[in-house]
């Protein structure tokens, strides 16, 4: 076991490195990934767990109580899959332990950004060249929305925003140059269409400028606006997601209006069991009628956060999951702000703003449970606890 421990501790870094690249290619290597570092977790457990992270507890607790909200709805078959939900948060733990320095995570931070480049890039050359496609296509099928290689454009939208966020905040604290990798990233969240995302990262980004500075601030919501006149310009196709939230076709309901629907209808099912809820994971079943009658287009969720959760997992969950998103987003600041050192306060920035971007999207959005966003920003959250333990 000592000389399996010793080739872990030589080699760790590269799995991170690969994680870096893969998060912007696939989901199943980044699940590959993740397990490999929850299985050298557990080969030195005691250590591991005594240097792991202590408010990982408040997941472990948020889990248990989704996972006895089925068992108080006698929904034993969801019980397991409830709680095995945190999996998407692990990373959080089992790379805080791992051996890391600030010169790797600037480098994973090129891995990371020089990937997605290279997908935003040839994802413009597929669909306006005609470049070939390797692996799948970059953009939906009506070419309207870029998606990366990820299965949805929603999904996809949560992670590019994440990265989106890292690069400005690094670009604003530590080194400029990365501000010239916080455009491609903003560009590739433009071009994926997600209004949800396009709001909470101008207002995230506006809000990590303004800790900057006041210049700084002024500057980014001049630019901004620019960059945002000329997509819609040079993209018009963007125009029709503006007019889709809006404006309704034929006899179907505008964006707004659905979501409006998702919320009551999620608001009168956290009202049938307001304790605890009608069960985590079974909200659909409440959903359908409305379905049925044409007030909303799918049963996944309420698209909101916060009200899925109420609904699901009653004003004890509720509770459970505001305070998680307060404390967390407390914890960044408060470390990012003290920071005499401009790397860790640009790392702890970081943070605070990908907190602050679920945390307003799930206004819109069921985010808490997507693996693309957390499988990436779990462990984003365990490098940053290797660093602080070394302060």
């Amino acid at each position: 076991m000592e000389k399996i421990n010793r080739w872990w501790d030589k080699y760790q870094i590269y799995f991170l490195y690969l994680f870096a690249a893969a998060s912007a290619i696939s989901i199943s290597v980044m699940s590959v990934l993740l397990a490999v570092f929850l299985l050298f977790y557990f080969f030195q457990l005691k250590k591991n767990v005594y240097a792991s992270p202590k408010d990982f507890v408040y997941f472990i607790v948020f889990y248990l109580w989704n996972s006895l909200t089925d068992l108080f709805n006698s929904s034993f078959n969801m019980i397991w899959p409830a709680f095995w939900n945190i999996w998407d948060k692990l990373g959080y733990v089992t790379v805080s332990v791992l051996n890391l320095d600030k010169d790797k995570v600037i480098k994973f931070l090129k891995i990371l950004f020089w990937t997605n480049v290279i997908v935003i890039v040839y994802a413009l050359l597929q669909k306006y060249l005609g470049f070939p496609v390797i692996g799948k296509n970059l953009f939906t099928g009506d070419m309207m929305r870029f998606k990366g290689y990820h299965s949805h454009p929603l999904r996809f939208a949560g992670y590019i925003s994440t990265v989106c966020i890292v690069a400005f905040s690094f670009g604003f604290f530590y080194s400029k140059k990365f501000l010239y990798f916080a455009a491609v990233m903003f560009l590739g969240v433009i071009l994926n269409g997600s209004r949800t995302y396009w709001f909470s990262v101008i207002i995230v980004v506006a809000v990590i400028a303004l800790l900057k500075s006041f210049k700084t601030f002024v500057l980014i919501i001049v630019s901004i606006g620019l960059f945002v006149g000329i997509s819609f310009m040079l993209f018009p196709e963007l125009n029709k997601r503006v007019d889709a939230a809006f404006n309704s076709n034929d006899n179907e309901y505008s964006n707004m209006d659905l979501r409006k629907n998702f919320c009551l209808a999620g608001i009168e099912t956290f009202e049938k069991s307001p304790v605890y809820g009608v069960g985590k994971g079974l909200v659909h079943n409440y959903l359908e009628p409305y379905k049925n009658k044409g007030l909303i287009d799918n049963v996944a969720h309420c698209h909101n956060s916060y009200i899925t959760t109420a609904a699901e997992t009653g004003i004890i969950g509720l509770g459970m999951f505001v305070f998680i998103i307060f404390y967390f987003l407390m914890k960044y600041f408060m470390v990012a702000k003290r920071s005499g050192d401009d790397f860790m306060k640009a790392f702890g920035f970081s943070l605070f703003g990908c907190w602050l971007n679920i945390g307003i999207g799930g206004m819109f959005e069921s985010n808490f449970s997507t693996f693309v966003i957390w499988g990436f920003l779990s462990l984003w959250m365990g490098m940053f606890e290797t660093l602080i333990k070394q302060e």
